[in-house]
């Protein structure tokens, strides 16, 4: 446990904030909110593509270096 004052309120907000995410997101995730937004096959998509283009920088970088 952190001795400074600094310290133990900035931990008490960051607890405070992370039980306030938590509620948020178990609240989103119940209601089917983000159900629908973060869809499997969305997520494989987005995966997808976020893989083809690092891969793509990758080779672009080999190749640039290369020369």
């Amino acid at each position: 446990m952190p001795e400074h004052p600094l310290a133990l309120a900035l931990l008490i907000i960051l607890v405070i904030l992370s039980v306030i995410a938590g509620l948020w997101f178990g609240n989103a995730l119940g209601s089917g909110e983000l159900s629908k937004k973060m869809a499997l096959a969305k997520l494989g998509e987005k995966l997808r593509a976020a893989l083809r283009r690092a891969v793509l920088d990758l080779w672009r970088r080999r190749r640039d270096s290369d020369r």
